[in-house]
C-alpha cells in the first residue's frame, strides 16, 4: 500500500518543515525516546495516523482514498465517509469500555450537517487514540526529531515503509527520521508516573 498523493505532498512538506511549537505552558516538547515524569506533549496529526490504522477507503486507485470527512469542503465531503470516520473511532473506545466517547460520537455521528467544529472534536479523538496506544506500549513512529520538530502516529508496516521512502526523497537519513519505539508508563511514588521511550528499531 502507498500514501494517497494528497497526503504525500502535506507529508513532504512537514518533512522539510523547521520548528514544531508546543506551549510552554504543557512544558514544552518532549521527547517520545527519553525519560519524563508526570507528564509528556507530543504533537500528532489525523492524516498519518488514519493511514497507519488502515482507515483508508476502496477507491479506483490502488492506494484507496483518506476520507473525506471535513464538512468545510462542501464540494468533496461524504456524509457516508464522516460516518466511517465514526464508526472506526466507536470500535477503538469500545473494545476498551470508554462508553462516554462512545455516546458522543454517536451524537456527532448523527448529525445530518456536521460542522466544522465537530470535524476538531473528532481530529481529537483520533489524537487521543495515538495516546491511547501509547498508555498501552502499543509500537508507535516518531517521524522528524527533537531538534526540528517532529510527530508521533500508530505504527504501520505499509507507512512506515511510505514514509522511509518520502524521506530519501527529500535527502533525510530515515534511520534518523522515522523511528519505531514504544512507549512504558510506570507508577512511581504517590499519583505520579515515569514515562520510558524505547526504541524498537
Amino acid at each position: 500500500m502507498f500514501i494517497p498523493y494528497r497526503a504525500k505532498i502535506k507529508i513532504t512538506r512537514w518533512l522539510g518543515r523547521t520548528g514544531v511549537a508546543v506551549p510552554k505552558p504543557f512544558g514544552g516538547a518532549a521527547d517520545p525516546l527519553g525519560t519524563s515524569v508526570d507528564m509528556q506533549v507530543f504533537e500528532t496529526y489525523p492524516v498519518p495516523a488514519i493511514i497507519a490504522l488502515g482507515w483508508l477507503l476502496s477507491d479506483r486507485r490502488v492506494t484507496g482514498r483518506l476520507p473525506k470527512y471535513n464538512p468545510q469542503r462542501r464540494k468533496t465531503f461524504s456524509l457516508h465517509d464522516w460516518c466511517y470516520v465514526c464508526d472506526r473511532l466507536t470500535d477503538e473506545f469500545a473494545a476498551r469500555q470508554l462508553s462516554g466517547l462512545c455516546e458522543w460520537i454517536g451524537e456527532i455521528k448523527a448529525k445530518q450537517t456536521p460542522r466544522k467544529a465537530d470535524q476538531h472534536s473528532l481530529d481529537a479523538c483520533i489524537c487521543l487514540l495515538l495516546a491511547v496506544y501509547l498508555a498501552e506500549s502499543k509500537n508507535c513512529l516518531m517521524v522528524g526529531n527533537t531538534d526540528t520538530g517532529y510527530i508521533v502516529v500508530p505504527h504501520g508496516d505499509s507507512l512506515h515503509d511510505e514514509l522511509q521512502e518520502r524521506c530519501k526523497k527529500v535527502d533525510r537519513d530515515p534511520s534518523s527520521w522515522v523511528r519505531l519505539f514504544t512507549l512504558n508508563v510506570e507508577r512511581t511514588t504517590g499519583d505520579r508516573s515515569r514515562f520510558l521511550g524505547r526504541q524498537v528499531r
